[in-house]
């Protein structure tokens, strides 16, 4: 199991070389999977006070990866952009918009 083709993906045990119960009871891949929002806030200082971190959460640690080389952590760039320009309140407008426009 890998995070997208990242520098960390060496991290990732193999389900050929280990049991899939042992990778998924203590492993990088659980610990990534565990994260929690408030880490990836709180390990980047600009994340700490943005007014978007609730909805945000830092963005996807695949994209935080390939954008630092390694740290799953860190912030996805492309996120910030998203909800920062808006286009978050956008895509709402849009899907409240058109709701009730398609059939059951």
């Amino acid at each position: 199991m890998t995070l997208g083709g990242t520098a960390i993906d060496p991290l990732f045990e193999s389900v050929l070389e280990k049991p899939l119960s042992e990778i998924l009871s203590d492993s990088c891949y659980r610990n990534i999977c565990l994260l929690k929002m408030e880490e990836c806030i709180s390990h980047n200082e600009k994340c700490r006070d943005c007014a978007c971190r609730s909805v945000c959460g830092a963005g996807c640690r695949a994209c935080a990866c390939g954008e630092t080389g390694t740290d799953y952590l860190g912030i996805d760039e492309e996120a910030c952009y998203f909800f920062k320009s808006g286009w978050y309140e956008k895509a709402q407008e849009l899907v409240r918009k058109y709701e009730n426009s398609f059939p059951d």
